[in-house]
């Protein structure tokens, strides 16, 4: 029977092949097969057959599993009326046959021919053949090259000119070096190069096409010497280098307003502004880089135009320039549109949170913007959560919390400090970040937790990789409220926990470090890394130590306002490589490790500092926050409500993402990890970390995933289960020969899904 199932399988599926649906006559073209030929020995031969892979066409009808089955669709489906469910199967789902008739081998041997010839390859025979059979058809493709050019000199001539100056004392920068293949797109930026330069030096309306390339090739060694020249008879005005004469700013500015000229006018910094003023005239000034006087410089106008852009008070921001007269050439007049955006703005988002420890429930988000608050481009952001959780299944059932906590945020433009810092010149605006929030916590039976936090600090990007975030002011409050006599227990039981949930006052200092190459969209391989440091209580200790001559001490801590307060030092560094094998499959590799050592007024770091591991971004064949430390089983927590953090991390993950159907994506991953306390606790049976149990200590587990990306909103779905338990005996931590997906109550024991927003890295 199970033959015979399969036998059917197969002929269905071979039906899909496209071909038996073809009109009579026709024939498939299946593609084309390229041959590189040379009587010498190639330096890239795999390089050169990409080249002329790249220009083939027409393209072939993609296969799955050796068949095409949207072929088979599209031919089998009737489209009467152009619409409906079999319009959109045709059209969206089917795809029309690429036929032989469609090939044309003499326009594709030109393609080739240009195609080598672009890359150095100047001498080239391209011969073609056309193969076919019953139902098919394909092209032999055989291309009779040699190795490419080398560049032997690049030549700048002296020229007398403004501008044949300014292009001869850039040689020593050019992208086109001896002994590199000649390559038309070297060419195009090197041109582009020149220009860049051009137009930072005032050189408005010079045009990249007014550079000329003379290559003159020598067939013995194969090499090409290039001489940079103009073209003759470029218009007077092109070749002259511009001043700004007056900068003027319409800050209203409307494609459907009545003409400017009737508009309110002022006049700051001898700037002309024109309507109505919602910004500070001298706020919108610090990120105007177009002086009176400055010759023109097209990095001062992107700059200008990114950093007004990044004041996130402006939908559109557009410079005019426009010559002077006749009578004063070389001048020019700037005119800078802003088109404010809405000033305020309010969001209300519910959300279902549902989490890989059962717990499930509602979430309600309100979010207040003003974008605009003081005149100054100031954004300010009100931010109200709040949430009701319980657990379904599993042992707590029935348990449940709520959660509320306000969050108010100002983000000013530049740093604002009681000294004068210099404002980086960059198309990034710099910007001074002041945050409160308080948060409210009640796991109803157990206890209460509030949490107050502040922060002052600046954010800015060095480059478009490259940011970074300082908080020299960093104030979180915590205390645990209304603790119920079993939660008491089990702190009592474990005297690290309760050190852990005592009140704490952490103040210190934070930095992170973060360096991004998926802004890169081109890149094969996109490197990403994110460096954190953390520092608290060393200030405190200080003053003790110095005015009032009292040494930090963890058995009877200091204390500010009757509250000890924690010093520690805490660092994470996240590092990961997105390699794009293609435009629809991609792999993950990411490595994550941090490390937290309380000192001086501290034995063990704050609950909301330590580290976990488990969970929907994090280790995901276990439960979140339900590993570790180290060999710690997960049975021996009495319960969800408390969970064991450590002062030491290590997870790896890797992860396979592909695409299934337009917004669906598909992956397989693989995760490991674990936490650990890193200093001996006679309390804690499981606390003291050698590193030499650190690979054998690894949790791992394995599983598949299911994305609706629609890539300003992304749904995760994750089913994964262990394939390595540290808590076992060393010879049975290895368990995937114990995996049975067939039996109910290993599902139940191993399976875990996790439901996300966002991707897990």
């Amino acid at each position: 029977m199970k033959i015979y199932h399969v036998l059917i399988l197969c002929v269905l599926f071979a039906s899909c092949s496209g071909i038996r649906t073809l009109p009579e006559g026709e024939k498939l073209y299946t593609g084309a097969r390229v041959s590189i030929v040379s009587n010498e020995k190639l330096r890239d031969k795999g390089e050169i057959k990409s080249i002329v892979k790249d220009v083939l066409r027409p393209i072939p009808n993609k296969k799955f599993l050796g068949n095409r089955p949207k072929v088979w669709i599209y031919n089998l489906t009737e489209d009467r009326n152009g619409k409906g469910f079999r319009h959109w199967l045709k059209t969206k789902v089917g795809e029309p046959p690429v036929l032989m008739r469609d090939v044309k081998p003499e326009a594709t041997k030109k393609l080739i021919d240009a195609a080598l010839f672009n890359r150095g390859i100047f001498n080239t025979a391209v011969e073609s053949k056309i193969e076919e059979g019953k139902k098919r058809g394909r092209v032999v493709y055989t291309a009779q090259v040699h190795n490419p050019y080398t560049i032997k000199s690049t030549l700048f001539p002296p020229d007398s000119s403004a501008v044949g100056k300014a292009i001869f004392e850039s040689r020593n920068k050019t992208l086109l070096k001896s002994g590199s293949d000649y390559n038309l797109d070297a060419l195009r930026a090197e041109r582009k190069r020149i220009d860049e330069i051009l137009k930072n030096t005032g050189y408005y309306y010079f045009s990249a096409d007014y550079i000329l390339f003379k290559a003159d090739t020598a067939e013995t060694d194969k090499t090409v010497k290039l001489t940079i020249t103009l073209k003759a008879n470029i218009p007077p005005e092109n070749l002259l280098v511009y001043r700004i004469n007056n900068v003027s700013i319409e800050s209203d500015f409307r494609l459907t307003e009545i003409d400017s000229a009737l508009k309110d006018t002022s006049i700051t910094d001898d700037v002309l502004f024109i309507g109505k003023n919602n910004i500070r005239p001298k706020v919108v000034l610090r990120s105007v880089f177009l002086k009176e006087g400055d010759v023109y410089s097209r990095r001062n106008h992107n700059i200008t135009l990114s950093r007004l852009m990044g004041m996130g008070t402006f939908k559109f921001v557009k410079v005019d320039f426009h010559s002077v007269d006749t009578l004063h050439p070389g001048y020019l007049n700037a005119v800078i549109h802003l088109t404010p955006s809405p000033r305020k703005s309010i969001q209300l988002e519910l959300q279902t949170i549902s989490k890989s420890n059962n717990f499930l429930g509602p979430a309600l988000n309100v979010a207040f913007q003003n974008r605009n608050s003081l005149g100054g481009a100031e954004l300010l952001k009100i931010n109200v959560k709040g949430s009701l959780e319980t657990q379904l299944t599993g042992k707590d059932k029935n348990i449940f919390s709520y959660e509320i906590g306000p969050q108010i945020e100002l983000i000013i433009p530049g740093f604002v400090a009681p000294f004068r810092i210099r404002q980086p010149r960059s198309i990034y605006i710099p910007k001074t970040k002041i945050s409160g929030s308080f948060d409210y916590l009640r796991r109803v039976n157990y206890y209460d937790l509030n949490s107050l936090q502040f922060q002052f600090g600046y954010i800015w990007k060095e480059n478009i990789k490259i940011s970074h975030e300082l908080n020299p002011i960093a104030i979180n409050y915590f205390s645990v409220r209304n603790k119920s006599e079993e939660f008491q227990n089990l702190l009592l039981a474990n005297p690290f926990f309760k050190r852990s949930f005592e009140d704490q006052f952490i103040a210190g200092i934070n930095y992170s470090y973060t360096f991004n190459e998926q802004v890169i969209t081109q890149q094969t391989s996109q490197f990403f890394i994110h460096f954190t440091s953390d520092f608290a209580g060393n200030t405190f200790t200080a003053y003790n130590k110095i005015f009032v001559n009292e040494s930090a001490d963890p058995r009877n801590p200091l204390t500010v306002a009757g509250i000890p307060y924690s010093q520690f030092m805490r660092f994470t560094i996240d590092l990961r490589n997105y390699f794009n094998l293609s435009s629809k499959e991609k792999l993950v590799v990411r490595l994550y490790t941090g490390m937290g050592y309380p000192y001086g007024n501290s034995s063990t770091l704050p609950y909301v500092k330590q580290f976990f591991s488990g969970g929907p971004n994090s280790v995901r064949a276990f439960r979140i926050n339900s590993l570790g430390p180290g060999i710690t089983p997960p049975d021996s927590i009495t319960n969800t409500i408390l969970r064991n953090g450590g002062d030491l991390k290590l997870e790896a993950n890797t992860e396979y993402r592909f695409d299934i159907y337009k917004l669906v994506k598909g992956a397989l991953f693989i995760d490991a990890g674990n936490i650990w306390i890193q200093a001996e606790d006679k309390s804690n049976v499981y606390s003291g970390f050698n590193r030499t149990d650190l690979i054998s200590q690894l949790a791992a587990g394995a599983g598949i995933g299911l994305r609706f990306d629609a890539s300003f909103f992304v749904l995760r779905f994750d089913l994964a289960f262990p394939i390595r338990k540290p808590w076992l005996e060393s010879s049975q931590r290895w368990v995937m020969n114990k995996i049975e997906f067939g039996s109910s109550s290993w599902r139940g024991e191993n399976l875990v899904l996790n439901i996300a927003i966002g991707y897990p890295f």
